[in-house]
């Protein structure tokens, strides 16, 4: 998407996908970035813990 090293970005998009049946979000990077995360995948299960950066301030 080009912009600046070092920053952050948001970006929004459709996913085609109506609520309720399929893939309805994603945990981007920005997200991912803010939690220590651990995915269980034998328990089909999704673990997030704070870290230094959770609660830092962005624009």
């Amino acid at each position: 998407i080009g912009g600046t090293a070092g920053s952050i970005y948001l970006i929004v998009a459709d996913l085609g996908s109506p609520s309720g049946e399929g893939l309805d979000f994603i945990n981007g990077m920005t997200f991912l970035e803010r939690f220590y995360s651990v995915f269980d995948t034998a328990n089909r299960r999704v673990g997030f813990a704070t870290t230094p950066f959770t609660h830092v301030t962005t624009n």
